[in-house]
């Protein structure tokens, strides 16, 4: 038995109308193939997005943990710092106290430079260079004190100390 071509009402043969149907069927898996490929990308680049704010988050924490030490042991070495300086009045007292805490104060501020330098990254470098060719080579936290400037020194009230101390 023959089927016999029908034709519709407006006039297209069914089997146009197959072929046509199967080439938007084609078309729609093509873009359908593509749009599942690119879920994928997107999914693979949230993934990856989620992993790099993880381990964002653990460096966050491992770092202030760390800053929390080295605040903690600063603290404690200006704490010791200051309660030796109470002690001293006079200026011989005051010169022998710099004498023994000047090796302290000078490894600090070496510590200091190198974690400002190294551990810091290259902006903190780029700043040090950037100081240093305009002709300002002194680093923010390094006040140098002369032996010279101390023998001007005669004799330091309690109010002095007292204002030393608080500007420490």
């Amino acid at each position: 038995m023959r089927l016999k071509k029908n034709k519709k009402a407006g006039g297209i043969p069914q089997e146009i109308l197959v072929k046509k149907q199967a080439e938007r069927i084609e078309e729609l898996r093509k873009e359908n193939s593509e749009l599942v490929k690119q879920l994928e990308e997107y999914r693979n680049k949230e993934r990856e997005i989620s992993e790099t704010v993880v381990f964002a988050k653990r460096k966050q924490e491992e770092y202030l943990a760390d800053l929390r030490i080295r605040y903690a042991l600063e603290n404690e070495r200006l704490k010791k710092f200051c309660e030796a300086m109470e002690c001293y009045k006079s200026r011989d007292e005051l010169l022998k106290a710099y004498d023994q805490s000047f090796s302290a104060v000078k490894k600090a501020r070496e510590e200091l430079s190198t974690v400002l330098q190294e551990e810091l990254g290259t902006g903190a470098s780029i700043y040090l260079a950037e100081k240093k060719r305009i002709g300002d080579d002194e680093t923010p936290f390094s006040p140098e004190i002369k032996r010279s400037d101390l023998n001007k020194v005669s004799a330091i009230t309690e109010e002095e100390l007292q204002e030393l101390l608080d500007q420490i």
